[in-house]
């Protein structure tokens, strides 16, 4: 592509839905977006102007594509867990951020004799929920 308007060569390029959906879900997991932005207007263009072959979901594939993903994901870090032969602490930790009133949670772990000391950590991160309750009394009170 020499020119700035230049049409790009797709060569063997094959369009997957599946895998287009698969990296919507992704994308919203990643950036916490809320699931009617499949909804949009402007998200409906962008994604037609960008492939035209692409039948954008309804909020509620995407979330079945969320629950997959989440289910996927799960059964990788249980499968991560089952080989490792040491022991592992896995812990977490909560807190509300001051005037938005939203509650996080992270998930640590320390495992002894591993290598890659973060591998759980990492796929835990993606399978917990970015918002929890907040975790004041009365919000335990409700529980």
């Amino acid at each position: 592509m020499s020119k700035a308007n230049a049409k790009p060569e797709l060569g063997n390029y094959t369009f997957d839905q599946d895998f287009v959906r698969r990296e919507l879900g992704n994308m919203i997991i990643l950036h916490e977006y809320p699931l009617p932005i499949v909804d949009h207007v402007g998200f409906r263009r962008y994604s037609s102007a960008l492939q035209p072959l692409f039948k954008i979901p309804t909020r509620n594939t995407v979330k079945n594509d969320i629950i997959n993903i989440y289910e996927h994901e799960k059964e990788q870090v249980m499968k991560l867990l089952e080989g490792i032969r040491s022991k592992v602490a896995i812990t977490t930790d909560l807190w509300t951020s001051g005037n938005q009133k939203k509650g996080f949670m992270a998930v640590t772990e320390k495992p002894k004799d591993m290598g890659n000391t973060n591998e759980i950590g990492k796929k835990c991160s993606l399978i917990t929920q970015p918002y929890v309750p907040t975790h004041t009394t009365r919000a335990r009170q409700a529980i």
